[in-house]
Order: structure tokens, then C-alpha cells, then sequence
């Protein structure tokens, strides 16, 4: 390239040979100068330059004129939006669930979840301004942390914009049932050794299972939809508990904080509605909400019913008009019930992975301490050991599994 300055100003004119490594037309693919003229034949051109364009666009600009516009993700599970129960990228691949154009909010409203450890598969639009009237072919590469992690090469750049599908990550970016919320760095390139920078896409929203959500998650619920609010109660829970150590117990506490307990009134509305009644509900619907949830998320869960008894029956004894009183349990007040409460049962959850029961009443680990209960010994008496046989059982106990003994509860 020969350059001569144009008079006193700051733009000088040269010439240069069109050849392979020059912008313009695909044969003549190439680093383009700010400002300059673009060639239509190969040979030699004249071009305007300002100073110092060819250094600046050499070190931190993109030869074309791309910036990354939209990203979505594929081979995801369908998400419901819990709001207005709208879906996600239906069909799967088809609509971004991150836009430059769109808020933060707007963005967050369309989570995407995979199984943690899985390799995302994801597609974007780049955006060109000013449009290129001829064609190039370039690479993309995404950076997360600093490290590529993911690829893609033999994307055709003409237009205003090109659409590239079908990125598959190179690296897992979760281990662990969560949620996280990673910005990628793009870049693009002509020889996939000088890369420019065409923008950043995100935080984008992502979840991430144990294994595939088993649907329906609720029991109360037959629709097989998988909902954005389970998957932030279950995926957030460790960051809001980081002390419970293991998920379902930082589930349990979590439960415990956001929803109310009464042995009174029960819920009657869906599972996940259960945060917004305000006369809080019994403790089968709070083990109904968490076993729902951890099964959203691929973590198989049920709920035993606990009660004192042998041979498979339950021992009752009264306290005032109830006949139906099974113990009387150590615990704290909790909302709408008293400190140390008589049950005519307990709903616990039971997680086969992390071998335990789980109570999200209380918020812990295992089944509560006991005070006082029926021996089921001939004649049944009343003790207040806190060792005494104990039943639990997937399902609820019927009324010939019960005996009613004539005991009284003493306070």
C-alpha cells in the first residue's frame, strides 16, 4: 500500500492490489480499512483513508461491521412460564430466549434448562450496519471465563444479518442441580487466528436438573408441563441456604421461609400457590409442594405419613374432642401452630438418593422428636419416652388400620 497525504488534512490516498486478502467480493476476502472505499475488480484501486483507521481496526475492531443480536438455546426441556402458563421456545430452536433489544426482565422471563453437566446446543443472529453487499465467510467462537467454549466455522456474513445454528458447546457449564446465569464473549473471524470481538449475548438464564424432570411433577396436577417457578425453587435453593449443605434439606428450609404452616386449613389451590395463602396450610401440602418440586427437577421423592403404631395400624388415643391424636412431637411454634403439637399424623418426604426423610414444615433433616404417644402393647398405655415404635407409609392409613384406644391425652 502506497500512501500520499491529501493536501493539509487528515485523510491521505494510496493505492493498494485487490487480492485474496482484501475486503469486498468473496474472491478478494480480506481486512477492510474504516472509512475507506471498497474495490469491485482485482488489480489495483485507489482508496480514502484517515489516519491512523488501519491501526485502530487492526487492533480492536471487526473487519465487518457484526455484533451479535439474538442467542437461543436447543435441545432444552419445554418450559411453561408459571404466570401466564405461555411456553418457552415452542417449538424447540425457533425463538431467541436472549435479545439485545429486550430488558434484562424480558430476557429472564425465558429460562432454558438442560440435565447439569449436558453440552448446550445453541443458535444466534448477527447483526450487520452498514449491510455488505457481497458475501464472506467467517468463524465464531464464544468465550465464557476466558476459555473457548464453544465453536463454530463456515458462517456466509452478507446483508444485514446472518443466522448461524447448531453451536455445540465444548465444555459443561454446570455440575450441580442450580441455576446460573452466564454472559458469553463472541468473536469473529476470517482465519481463525486474529480475532475481533462482536459483542457479548446474556446473563442468560439457565437451569440445570439431576436427570430429565419427571412429569407430571405434582400429584394434584396431571398436566406433564414443566414450570419455570419449580425450577427456581429448586435451583436456587443452595445459594439461599448454602449452610443446609445437601439440596433437598436447603429445600426444605426454603419451603419453610417462604411458605406458612397451619393444622387447620388445607391448600386448595395449586401446589405452587402455596406462598401466597396467607392462613398457610397443613403439612401434607407442604411435603405435596416439595415432593413436586424435586421431582421437577429429576429427583425422585414421595411422602410417608408418619404415625405411632406396630403391625402395621395406627394407636390413637383423645385430647379433647379428637379422637385421633397419634403424638405429641418436640418443636418450636411455627406459624399458626402452637409450640409442641399433638398429630393425628406427619407428612414427611422421603429422598431415596440422599436416604432420609425430609419435613419442610420445620426445615430439617429426619423425623421430629417425640414426647408422648400410645404403646401399642395390650392394654395400650400412654408413654412420654421419646423411643416408641413408629409407622410411616406411602400412603394415607385407612380407618381399619387405625385403633382407638380410650387413652387421654394428661395436658
Amino acid at each position: 500500500v502506497l500512501l500520499g497525504r491529501l493536501g493539509l488534512s487528515d485523510v491521505y490516498i494510496g493505492t493498494a492490489v485487490v487480492g485474496p486478502t482484501v475486503y469486498g467480493a468473496p474472491e478478494k476476502q480480506g481486512p477492510r480499512p474504516n472509512n475507506a472505499q471498497l474495490f469491485s475488480a482485482p488489480g489495483f484501486g485507489v482508496f480514502r483513508a484517515r489516519v491512523g483507521s488501519l491501526l485502530e481496526d487492526k487492533k480492536t475492531k471487526c473487519p465487518v461491521p457484526a455484533t451479535i443480536a439474538s442467542v437461543g438455546f436447543k435441545n432444552d426441556f419445554t418450559i411453561t412460564r408459571w404466570g401466564d402458563k405461555t411456553t418457552v421456545d415452542e417449538p424447540d430452536g425457533c425463538t431467541p430466549t436472549w435479545s439485545r433489544s429486550a430488558s434484562q426482565g424480558q430476557n429472564d422471563n425465558s429460562p432454558v434448562a438442560y440435565i447439569k453437566e449436558t453440552l448446550p446446543r445453541i443458535f444466534g443472529m448477527v447483526a450487520i450496519n452498514p449491510s455488505m453487499p457481497d458475501t464472506v465467510t467467517v468463524s465464531l467462537r464464544l468465550l465464557w471465563n476466558g476459555q473457548i467454549a464453544a465453536f463454530k466455522r463456515g458462517l456466509p456474513i452478507t446483508g444485514g444479518s446472518a443466522e448461524t445454528r447448531d453451536i455445540d458447546f465444548l465444555t459443561p457449564l454446570a455440575h450441580d442441580v442450580e441455576e446460573t446465569n452466564p454472559t458469553f464473549q463472541w468473536e469473529m473471524s476470517y482465519d481463525e487466528r486474529n480475532w475481533w470481538p462482536v459483542g457479548a449475548s446474556g446473563p442468560h438464564k439457565v437451569y440445570w436438573t439431576q436427570t430429565a424432570p419427571m412429569l407430571p411433577a405434582f400429584p394434584v396436577d396431571p398436566s406433564a408441563v414443566l414450570y419455570d417457578a419449580s425450577l427456581e425453587w429448586v435451583c436456587t435453593s443452595r445459594a439461599r441456604f448454602p449452610d443446609a449443605g445437601t439440596l433437598p434439606l436447603a429445600l426444605s428450609q426454603f419451603i419453610r421461609a417462604s411458605v406458612r404452616y397451619s393444622d387447620a386449613a388445607g391448600n386448595t389451590l395449586h401446589p405452587l400457590d402455596a406462598p401466597g395463602i396467607p392462613d398457610g396450610i397443613q403439612c401434607i401440602d407442604h411435603a405435596v409442594l416439595m415432593t413436586g418440586l424435586l421431582r421437577s427437577v429429576g429427583i425422585e421423592a414421595w411422602i410417608e405419613y408418619l404415625v405411632n403404631g406396630a403391625d402395621g395400624k395406627a394407636y390413637r388415643y383423645r385430647k379433647g374432642t379428637n379422637e385421633h391424636i397419634c403424638f405429641q412431637a418436640r418443636a418450636a411454634v411455627e406459624d399458626f401452630v402452637e409450640q409442641n403439637p399433638h398429630f393425628t399424623f406427619h407428612a414427611l418426604v422421603r429422598v431415596p438418593s440422599a436416604n432420609d426423610l425430609f419435613d419442610p414444615v420445620y426445615g430439617r433433616k429426619g423425623r421430629p422428636t417425640f414426647m408422648e404417644a400410645v404403646v401399642p402393647v395390650d392394654p395400650p398405655r400412654l408413654t412420654t419416652s421419646e423411643e416408641f415404635p413408629i409407622l410411616s407409609a406411602a400412603g394415607f392409613f385407612s380407618v381399619e388400620q387405625n385403633v382407638y384406644t380410650q387413652l387421654v391425652c394428661p395436658h
